[in-house]
């Protein structure tokens, strides 16, 4: 398995587990959708689709205010942008990811993940 998709995998797992999700307008069903629809289109490397799907999720999640959400899917985003070798974009959205998972409720991971070293 790539050690990317596991990490993106492992941190949905977490956000999960540990904070559950919170979603007000957007049902969890359709943001796993998004998520599936996004994974399979990065698995076979049809980047802009995958982007796509992810940022639908983002959006959604943000409409929602729901902050695991924003952050499994600017993990996701990350992923595509360091598979099309957009290293920087890549780099920008894994520290947006930390800033989201190290305010409020998320706290709780606040100086436990450390992305760089998979870049």
């Amino acid at each position: 398995m790539n050690t990317f998709k596991t990490i993106t995998l492992a941190l949905m797992l977490i956000i999960f587990s540990v904070t559950g999700l919170r979603a007000e307008e957007v049902s969890l069903e359709q943001l796993i959708q998004l998520n599936k629809e996004g994974q399979q289109a990065n698995n076979i490397a049809d980047y802009p689709t995958a982007l796509e799907k992810y940022e639908q999720g983002l959006n959604l999640s943000r409409q929602a205010k729901n902050q695991q959400g924003i952050a499994i899917f600017l993990g996701n985003i990350s992923v595509v942008y360091k598979n099309l070798g957009q290293y920087q974009k890549a780099l920008t959205h894994y520290q947006q990811v930390l800033e989201v998972l190290s305010n409020g409720s998320n706290s709780v991971f606040r100086g436990k993940i450390n992305v760089y070293p998979i870049l």
